[in-house]
């Protein structure tokens, strides 16, 4: 129930069926400017949505802590 409300907190279900159906970089760049998240949690939220894993993996951003 917890992830639910978070990943709802970030991106309301509302734009499931607006990400579903995004098909280039630009788009997803677009609602993640309106949504005022980064582009890779859009993209996550695409690929759990399509189950299409590997699409778009070049927009999600990766980071390493400092210790």
């Amino acid at each position: 129930m917890a992830d639910k409300f978070a990943a709802n907190l970030l991106i309301p279900q509302q734009y499931n069926d607006m990400i579903e159906k995004i098909s280039n970089e630009e788009e997803f760049k677009n609602l993640a400017d309106i949504l005022e998240i980064s582009v890779g949690i859009v993209v996550g939220r695409f690929q759990f949505l399509t189950n299409q894993w590997n699409k778009f993996n070049y927009l999600i951003k990766s980071f390493q802590w400092n210790n």
